[in-house]
């Protein structure tokens, strides 16, 4: 397997381990989940990623980018 092989699969599998623990603070590619239907000891750590959010949007317009 070559070194690019690697480093795709390697890609892939932190890009998955993201999406696993954005989706658990209810954070989808598309829209934000509302923060009540995320187990409470998780709320500290949605607002803090929020934050992030409102700051890319009001640099790029929008959620999605």
């Amino acid at each position: 397997m070559k070194l690019s092989d690697h480093v795709d699969i390697i890609r892939e599998r932190i890009y998955k381990a993201f999406n696993n623990q954005f989706a658990r603070i209810g954070i989808g590619a598309n829209k934000l989940m509302e923060i009540d239907k995320i187990p409470t000891d998780l709320h500290s750590k949605r607002k803090k990623i929020e934050i992030l959010i409102a700051s890319h949007e009001g640099e790029t317009g929008n959620y999605e980018e």
